[in-house]
């Protein structure tokens, strides 16, 4: 196919893609002003591997309509239409709404009656809860949304939770906390999946469903740039293609195209990270931990996820629009409320920028070094050696009582104890980066010319303390979540050398 047709035939698979909302059909022309971002020689093979991704990958009104369908049908094998509650309480995004009104109308037109829907107030404890959405990708909004119903359903009823499309490490992860959770309610959970992609980047799985660079991306300078930004947050695993996965191309038509696809989104997503400013926005596509990025192919009629590629989904299609950040690309496929987006991650990274907590750090690192002293004190006394000295258990009390870095935590707002919590555990768990390969070798070289020479240790200060800082905040949100504001103080107080923690964060930090 030439130029013109790959075009044409794109432009008839997304013609549907979020119609009633965009100010006009995605046609072939909006397909050609998209291409022609690109370099002339990078277009036709970006424009057919996007050609072979959106035929396979692309789920139109009636595949979403065929999944639903069958999931009706699962239920009604299992019991009466009356014995089940579908569940609409996602907070954010359009989809799961779209949902229920398709399941609605297959109610009607399948059975005669009407469905049950609620979002709140779940008392009955005689049915089964039906949660479904179209996507689970990293698997945050899914944990997030899941968690909250569980503790608002009945004990011991079922959950049962559908996801039409849905990737492997992300299922994994929200299976296991959510299963756990429930437990603790009595709660049984069933999730099912109408497509499952692999995206298990450590190799647990041969099949690798999304676009992830190859480390021949590594010669484009900006691509270098960006992996020493990672590798300083010491967060940033399985990064490039694994050896165990050569061979495999995944959504696209041959590995060479992969390759090259791979190299080209990556490079064009730099050049808009960039443009935007925040860490938050990786060149393919969000993720919760440190990379370039989620990398997913997957769409629907109804939305294109944030976890794919930047240049399929940033920018406007409005072009009356003047706002520089979201004329700095043009989408294939625009994703809904990209400015309201934008603004969210705005004042996200704002919210918790490091230097607007200084002040407050210092103070605690102030009466943590107080504490510290005491308890050394007291250590000393012997009066932490219960064979010799009676523990006073109201002296205990009194005393957490009468802290100044509890009353001084107690003090404080939710956000502010979760900035206090990560600087104490990036200071205690903070790793330097290995050297690199490249700057071994030159200092192998020197060493052999110079027998005195010995390599620099490199400073613990990084160059980007607050993109660093903020990947750490949000594993913290990503591998534990946060409880009750008083359960997190008392993590905190509880670290006796919390005082050496937060020393060693402000030296990473430059504090």
């Amino acid at each position: 196919m030439n130029k013109e047709e790959l075009i044409t035939a794109i432009a008839t698979i997304i013609s549907d893609f979020r119609q009633g909302e965009l100010p006009f059909k995605l046609d072939a022309e909006h397909v050609r002003k998209w291409i022609d971002q690109f370099a002339s020689e990078e277009q036709t093979v970006v424009l057919q591997e996007t050609l072979h991704i959106l035929s396979r990958q692309y789920f139109k009104r009636e595949r979403i309509d065929n999944f639903l369908i069958q999931v009706v049908e699962r239920l009604v094998e299992n019991a009466p239409l009356e014995k089940y509650v579908f569940v609409q309480n996602q907070k954010k995004g359009q989809s799961q709404k779209i949902i229920y009104r398709k399941i609605q109308a297959i109610y009607k037109e399948f059975y005669g009656q009407e469905c049950v829907c609620q979002s709140d107030n779940f008392t009955r404890g005689d049915v089964e809860y039906v949660y479904i959405d179209d996507g689970l990708y990293t698997g945050g909004r899914a944990r997030e949304d899941l968690s909250l119903l569980i503790d608002s359903l009945p004990l011991g009823v079922t959950l049962v939770v559908f996801y039409m499309i849905a990737y492997s490490n992300g299922c994994r992860y929200t299976e296991e906390k959510i299963r756990k959770k429930a437990a603790e309610r009595n709660i049984s959970v069933c999730f099912q999946y109408g497509r499952l992609f692999y995206n298990d980047r450590n190799c647990v799985s041969k099949q690798i469903d999304i676009v992830w660079p190859f480390q021949s991306s590594r010669g484009l300078d900006d691509v270098k740039a960006y992996e020493d930004r990672l590798i300083q947050t010491g967060k940033a695993n399985y990064i490039y293609f694994n050896e165990c996965n050569k061979g495999n191309s995944g959504p696209f038509s041959n590995v060479e195209n992969q390759m090259k696809v791979s190299e080209i989104f990556l490079k064009y997503g730099l050049k808009i990270t960039a443009r935007l400013g925040k860490s938050t926005f990786r060149p393919l596509g969000l993720t919760n931990t440190p990379s370039f990025g989620f990398g997913s192919l997957c769409v629907t009629d109804f939305n294109i996820s944030n976890t794919a590629p930047l240049v399929l989904w940033w920018g406007s299609i409005d072009s009356s629009q003047t706002d520089e950040i979201l004329t700095c690309w043009y989408p294939l496929l625009p994703r809904r409320n990209n400015k309201e987006f934008y603004q969210e991650v705005n004042n996200y990274e704002e919210e918790f920028s490091v230097y607007n907590y200084t002040d407050v750090l210092k103070t605690v690192l102030r009466l943590a070094a107080i504490r510290h002293q005491e308890v050394v004190r007291e250590e000393q006394k012997g009066i932490t050696d219960f064979r010799k000295v009676s523990i006073d258990l109201n002296e205990i009390v009194r005393k957490r009582q009468e802290s100044e870095l509890l009353q001084y935590m107690n003090s404080m707002n939710m956000n502010t104890i979760k900035v206090i919590q990560t600087a104490m555990y990036l200071g205690r768990d903070y790793k330097l980066p290995d050297i690199p390969d490249e700057q071994m070798e030159e200092y192998l070289e020197i060493m052999a010319e110079n027998p005195g020479f010995v390599i620099p240790c490199p400073s613990r200060r990084v160059n980007n303390p607050e993109e660093v800082f903020l990947e750490w905040l949000d594993d913290l949100l990503f591998q534990k979540g946060w409880k009750s504001k008083d359960i997190e103080i008392n993590q905190i107080y509880e670290k006796v050398p919390l005082d050496e923690y937060l020393q060693a964060a402000f030296e990473i930090l430059g504090i």
